[in-house]
């Protein structure tokens, strides 16, 4: 049996429970984000930090990646249908696949109804560039993006600090818009 991944639009994928399944964007998708919001008539969305370094010369935050708050389903899903389709960040874009940044792992969602559907075959083990070859190169594209924003921060000296003990009487920045305003001095 060849097993192919093909979206149920069941849009499942749309709807968070808890922390664990926020979607992480990078900072110019929760500018983008924002933006869209604004402009169909929505609540700004919440993000929190969720990879964050410490520039130990300018005692700056650096934010690489955020967590997107969506408690439910997400504003953009309107009837089952994802109105920004095609614009969403890759997180979206990855889906059922998931990179775990911390542990360079990638892992499929059993919040998806067709990998719930075919998880005995996805147990058994599976090609992911067959199964998921969209999905994958999108997953791919992500992990390559934090990895350079990472190595570059800490190859100059910059230390990760955990998201929790931020202190706010610091400034913080977006990975980007740091890298941008370092080029233009």
């Amino acid at each position: 049996m060849s097993l192919v991944f093909k979206c149920l639009k069941c849009s499942s994928c749309c709807v968070f429970k808890s922390d664990v399944d926020y979607p992480r964007v990078f900072p110019w998708e929760k500018r983008f984000l924002e933006e869209k919001a604004i402009s169909y008539g929505f609540d700004k969305p919440v993000f929190k930090p969720d990879i964050v370094y410490l520039d130990p010369v300018r005692g700056v935050y650096v934010v690489v990646l955020y967590k997107w708050v969506i408690n439910g389903k997400c504003l953009f899903n309107k009837d089952g249908k994802c109105i920004i389709h095609g614009e969403h960040p890759l997180a979206c874009r990855m889906y059922p696949l998931i990179v775990n940044y911390s542990d360079k792992t990638l892992r499929v969602s059993l919040l998806c109804n067709w990998v719930r559907e075919n998880k005995e075959f996805i147990e058994r083990g599976i090609d992911p560039s067959r199964v998921f070859n969209n999905e994958l190169k999108y997953a791919v594209k992500a992990f390559t993006y934090i990895s350079l924003m990472i190595e570059s921060l800490e190859k100059t000296g910059f230390m990760k600090v955990d998201p929790s003990e931020i202190d706010t009487s610091r400034e913080i920045i977006d990975y980007d818009m740091y890298v941008q305003e370092n080029q233009e001095n």
